[in-house]
């Protein structure tokens, strides 16, 4: 593992030079892939309040821009800690910010193409997380993000059906609560005052420079990835990088899953995190999607194992660990492969028989954990594990918990 090791240098507002161990001291966290557009034609304030999972020196908000011919001017970015959630805006508290590019803001970078995220980081902020006292372990921390308004409507995470309000109280105590105002709220922290949480945002995430050894792990696919369970965006990579936390090194989770994209949309956009500011120590995805269609071909399967192989390729000319999980079964009721689903179970058994016989090769038998019984040539998911046949549901991401967590164990070295 040494060439994830490397240091990397990032300039901060003062144009003071930050060396981070990219291995042991930056954290991503991102709360989902999914993106959606909103009106906004004044100035807002967006503010995330949000835990990470491990103590930092400084902090930068992530922003994503799917528009290929529009770009968007956040002017000033601001962050503060707090103790505790009993004030979760924190507006009397002590804010620290920084005006991007000399003053003027700064406008985010198209999208590369429909279908695609630009991700772009504000400057680093220097502040220290602190001590919890509201029982919490969590460091909890309040970014915000002065937006200019726009006609082409602001990008953000979630399209506007997704809810990520109940993540105000998820249990994990892994918590956002997202909300925002009209005005500008970092120049003047003291009058926002909304506690209405929504769930939408335009800061799609947060990067820190950790106090302690933190590995990133990235989600990257389609709905299996962005999750389809009580708390969306949570699913199995998450709860598997939570067991896999320890006092020692902190695994943190960012979620960058897009329901309802094909494997061409999807790993695409893992090119593009990639060649991004915000690319992890492992990057996790599937080999496959249901959203390849109706009837499956050797075509289809063929396109899919070229682009994989690509990305793996990417990983490892960009020092990221590449882990796979072998395409999941669908009942016949959603998607009728019939017995094209041979290709599927073949694919998926010339992975695992690649990865057993490798040392560089990471792949999780996430297939077999949720394979049920035979249906017209059709393999079904695991009676209990899903609740539309197509997703797995808590139970069956409780299963795939234990799948992941050993191949990323195995992969990093944990």
């Amino acid at each position: 593992m040494s060439d994830l090791t490397t240091k990397f240098r990032q300039k901060d507002s003062n144009d003071r030079t930050l060396a981070i161990n990219k291995w042991q001291n930056v954290g991503t966290r991102i709360f989902g892939g999914r993106m959606g557009t909103y009106s906004q034609s004044a100035t807002y304030t967006h503010q995330i309040t949000l835990t990470v999972e491990q103590h930092f020196d400084a902090v930068r908000i992530i922003h994503a821009n799917t528009f290929k011919n529009g770009s968007f001017v956040t002017t000033t970015v601001g962050a503060s800690v707090i103790s505790s959630l009993t004030d979760a805006n924190n507006s009397g508290g002590t804010w620290y910010s920084v005006i991007d590019d000399s003053n003027r803001g700064f406008c985010w970078a198209m999208s590369p193409a429909d279908s695609r995220i630009e991700y772009n980081l504000s400057e680093w902020i220097p502040i220290k997380s602190i001590p919890r006292t509201d029982g919490g372990t969590l460091p909890l921390l309040v970014v915000r993000s002065v937006i200019k308004g726009n006609t082409l409507g602001i990008p953000c995470v979630g399209d506007g059906s997704d809810v990520f309000s109940n993540w105000a109280t998820n249990p994990s105590g892994r918590i956002f609560i997202s909300r925002r105002q009209q005005g500008d709220f970092v120049s003047s922290p003291t009058g926002f005052s909304s506690t209405t949480n929504l769930n939408q945002s335009a800061i799609v995430g947060v990067q820190y420079a950790s106090r302690g050894k933190v590995i990133t792990v990235m989600g990257n696919g389609d709905s299996i990835t962005d999750s389809r369970g009580t708390y969306l965006g949570q699913g199995f990579i998450y709860s598997a990088c939570q067991e896999l936390t320890t006092p020692e090194i902190a695994v943190e989770y960012a979620n960058c899953g897009w329901s309802g994209q094909s494997p061409q949309e999807f790993y695409n956009r893992g090119f593009d995190i990639l060649q991004s500011e915000i690319k992890p120590d492992v990057l996790v995805f599937p080999s496959n999607s249901p959203n390849i269609g109706e009837i499956m071909n050797e075509t289809i399967i063929n396109t899919s194992a070229g682009l994989r192989n690509a990305l793996i390729a990417e990983c490892t000319k960009k020092g990221v660990i590449p882990v796979m999980w072998t395409m999941l079964p669908v009942n016949n009721s959603q998607k009728n492969f019939g017995s094209s689903d041979a290709l599927r179970v073949a694919d998926n058994l010339q992975l695992t028989t690649l990865a057993a016989n490798s040392n560089y090769v990471f792949i999780a038998d996430t297939a077999t954990a949720l394979s049920g019984t035979t249906i017209d040539n059709q393999v079904q998911m695991l009676i209990g594990s899903t609740d539309d046949g197509i997703h797995p549901n808590d139970t069956g991401n409780d299963i795939l918990k234990g799948v992941i967590k050993e191949t990323i164990k195995k992969a990093t070295g944990l």
